[in-house]
């Protein structure tokens, strides 16, 4: 039996583009974050948080990271805190995904903006 722990709508302003007139400002980021595993986390025998991923805890690390650098492509975003989140979260057998939608883009007619996918297998 598989398991899935989602966080579907975590935004952030960041400075994230390709010109440096774009990362001059700051533009709303929005993360779908899911930690998938093969075996139901442990926290659904234990009920103990140390048993799971805290959703706190990731939510901090993705803020602190994304933050603290700038980036010209979604892609170098994803595939970074890819890193991040598996080199902090230890727990056997997790499949990280992140998609990072970004809202708003200087291109006509691109009025939803566009996503980039990307998971840690």
């Amino acid at each position: 039996m598989a398991a899935c722990l989602e966080i579907p709508e975590f935004r952030l302003e960041l400075r994230i583009g390709c010109t440096e007139a774009e990362r001059a400002r700051w533009q709303p980021i929005q993360f779908t974050i899911r930690a998938k595993r093969p075996e139901p986390f442990l926290a659904t025998q234990t009920d103990q948080l140390s048993d799971t991923v805290d959703v706190s805890e990731i939510c901090s690390l993705i803020r602190n990271k994304a933050v603290e650098t700038q980036f010209s492509t979604m892609e170098r975003l994803c595939g970074f805190l890819l890193q991040e989140l598996k080199s902090h979260f230890k727990i056997h057998e997790i499949e990280w995904e992140i998609t990072v939608h970004k809202i708003a883009v200087p291109i006509p007619g691109l009025t939803n903006g566009y996503r980039y996918v990307q998971s840690s297998t």
